[in-house]
């Protein structure tokens, strides 16, 4: 260090100068620092009150004592009249029903068994192709059994075998102690088999593919095929024919597709656009044609044939086989069936009203009588024909859940209200205007004190 005296420089631990010989100051120690240590273990900080904040205030709209009394007495107005609607749904129709009337699935099944029953026995005794009494007692079976009827198969599956054993080396249906008319014989019998196929078992495949072959093989350069026997109600028009035939071609596609079939097909179709008069038959199987050929529901021409059919309805809700006959269950199962085909709605008046004139003319034995027909021979009259196309539009129509809105709409009260669902239908409302009422008054009493006392 210097000496303060003299100036000289020393040694840093000399206690006197060398120069001088003066004492020199002593300089102060400095500690060394201590070793780092481990730091303190963490201990969280004290908790700290919570600072209330205030919530920014709600401007709502003020409803004065009468809006909000006026708009309980709408809302209350519009449950009741709600409730009222409800609870008073008049029926569809504008027919007095008779209280007897028949669930429409009561009716099918009875007819359908009357049907196939009568079929039976009427091919066991003659031995012979009825044309429309195979045909269309299997076409009953098999669209009644698509909608869970109780259908006798074994029944059914006798008159189709009967219409395959007839049919001969080229593919046609003949039956050989009739009269020659291969083409209605071939079109009713593919009618029959091509339910059967679809809706109980594919059991008739070949025996389609060879139709078919043979229906394109005859068919008329403008589309059509010809009708060689006519006996009315039943084998008339050439719009039943080829309808039959594009029945036929189908179900021979769902077999074996060949474009022969796309080809006969789309000829077919073209020539059935055209058909705008006719008997009820010939529109029904004009419908069921062009169905039948992949037409769609909102088609023009589809359209077009079910208003026809809709404008030629009676007055009593039926249909008759021409426009100058009166109702028949004929008629009027084959517009129902057609109506199904064409997508028409169960709650259509026109269809309410003509399953009602069904359910009404039924007779006890489950059959339709033969009134108001084209066929006038004594000799060849039967229910048959009548009640087949009545079963065939039953059957077709009347699944579980369409018969049950069928009910409802022609019965008065069968869809009304119950207590029940109208106090759950109040409550519901009541106990939201308690909430609100309870939130805004959450120390009011619920009930009136009693006054207490004699006076």
């Amino acid at each position: 260090m210097n000496c303060p005296n003299c100036g000289k420089i020393n040694r840093s631990e000399a206690k006197f100068c060398t120069g001088c010989g003066r004492a020199l100051p002593i300089a102060p120690r400095v500690a060394a620092p201590p070793p780092p240590s481990a730091p303190p273990p963490y201990s969280p900080p004290p908790a700290m009150a919570a600072t209330p904040v205030a919530a920014a205030p709600i401007n709502l709209p003020k409803v004065s004592s009468a809006g909000v009394k006026a708009l309980g007495a709408i809302g209350l107005i519009i449950l009741l009249g709600l409730t009222i609607a409800a609870m008073t749904k008049p029926a569809r129709t504008a027919l007095t029903l008779p209280a007897s009337l028949p669930e429409p699935r009561v009716a099918g099944q009875r007819g359908l068994d009357y049907l196939l029953t009568a079929a039976v026995k009427w091919q066991g005794e003659n031995n012979c192709y009825g044309c429309h009494v195979q045909s269309f007692a299997v076409m009953g079976a098999s669209v009644s059994k698509k909608n869970a009827y109780t259908v006798d198969v074994r029944a059914a599956q006798t008159l189709a075998d009967f219409l395959t054993g007839i049919q001969s080396p080229e593919g046609f249906i003949l039956d050989p102690g009739a009269s020659v008319s291969p083409f209605v014989e071939t079109a009713l019998a593919g009618i029959g088999l091509s339910q059967y196929d679809e809706f109980i078992e594919p059991r008739y495949g070949r025996t389609l593919i060879k139709m078919a072959d043979w229906l394109v093989s005859q068919q008329n350069s403008d589309g059509r095929w010809p009708i060689d026997q006519q006996e009315a109600p039943v084998d008339q028009g050439e719009v039943m024919v080829t309808g039959g035939a594009l029945m036929t071609l189908k179900a021979a596609r769902r077999a074996e597709a060949k474009p022969a079939y796309d080809q006969a097909t789309q000829k077919a179709v073209t020539w059935l656009r055209r058909t705008t008069s006719g008997t009820t038959q010939d529109l029904a199987f004009a419908v069921m044609g062009l169905k039948a050929g992949g037409v769609g529901d909102d088609d023009v021409d589809v359209k077009r044939l079910i208003d026809t059919l809709r404008g030629r309805q009676k007055s009593d809700g039926g249909w008759g086989e021409t426009e100058s006959l009166g109702s028949n269950g004929y008629a009027t199962g084959q517009v129902l069936y057609t109506y199904k085909l064409a997508g028409v709605p169960i709650d259509d008046e026109s269809f309410l009203r003509g399953a009602i004139w069904l359910l009404q003319h039924q007779s006890p034995d489950g059959s339709w009588q033969q009134i108001n027909s084209q066929q006038t021979r004594s000799d060849r009259a039967s229910n048959f024909a009548t009640t087949m196309w009545a079963v065939i539009g039953l059957g077709a129509v009347f699944d579980v859940g369409t018969e049950q809105a069928f009910l409802s709409l022609i019965q008065p009260g069968r869809d009304r209200l119950q207590l029940l669902p109208v106090l759950l239908f109040y409550l519901i409302p009541a106990l939201i205007a308690f909430g609100l009422w309870r939130s805004r008054n959450p120390h009011a009493a619920i009930w009136p004190a009693r006054r207490g006392g004699k006076q």
